[in-house]
């Protein structure tokens, strides 16, 4: 299995502080590898030093085997990295059909209607007015009709609820099961890890875990110290 993005040694800063510290992570193609850890861990801080937001102070990233680490935001997303991030942010005085235009083409954004098909009789709606979790379907839609090699998901049930994430957890690993790598943190970990390959558990900004999901899972001192804490 090709491994799509890899993270080595990386360290972000913020405000002055060193928030990652010399984390690696490796995110094969086909697979969902999660990453999980308590708030303030500083997973959304890797998420966005990954996709270019902010800077990385060292370490590399490489993206399907090039060195993206110097190159900003919008060339990362042109070498097929797409990155969902916290807040459900749709346009919300545009319909659902533009808010996917644009990110892709029009022949594109049939596939969202294809793994969302509640999103199929809102088409001309603001997404505005969608619920929250019609709202969050439309956002990881969005990212999914760009056809990204990687696809960063952070919190993507925040302020859903688990029955709601329920729905939009399958399309996840479907995503991953048609070819996509995917990097999942995520606040609900028993579901995370059910759908999941390979997890790491960020603590203080450094991975306190790694391996296969079904390990994790029977790991509840790790889970609780590490992530429940």
């Amino acid at each position: 299995m090709s491994c799509a993005l890899r993270i080595s040694r990386l360290e972000v800063p913020r405000s002055g502080f060193e928030i990652v510290r010399g984390v690696d992570v490796d995110v094969p193609a086909g697979q969902v590898t999660v990453l999980l850890g308590p708030n303030g861990a500083g997973k959304t801080t890797l998420l966005e030093a990954v996709s270019g937001v902010i800077p990385a102070s060292a370490g590399s990233i490489h993206l399907d085997g090039t060195d993206v680490t110097g190159e900003g935001r919008v060339r990362r997303a042109r070498r097929g990295l797409s990155h969902v991030e916290q807040g459900r942010t749709v346009f919300g005085d545009l319909s659902v059909v533009d808010n996917l235009l644009a990110a892709a083409p029009r022949p594109e954004i049939g596939l969202a209607f294809e793994i969302f098909p509640e999103l199929d009789r809102f088409r001309e709606r603001k997404a505005g007015l969608l619920s929250g979790g019609e709202q969050q379907m439309l956002v990881v839609a969005r990212a999914v009709v760009q056809r990204p090699k990687v696809l960063l998901l952070d919190e993507i049930s925040l302020g859903l609820a688990p029955i709601v994430f329920g729905r939009l957890i399958p399309v996840v690993r479907q995503l991953a099961d048609d070819g996509m790598a995917v990097l999942l943190v995520e606040q609900f970990a028993a579901l995370a890890l059910g759908i999941g390959d390979n997890a790491y558990v960020l603590s203080n900004g450094s991975i306190v875990f790694s391996g296969p999901c079904a390990e994790l899972s029977t790991e509840s001192e790790v889970l609780h110290s590490a992530y429940l804490s």
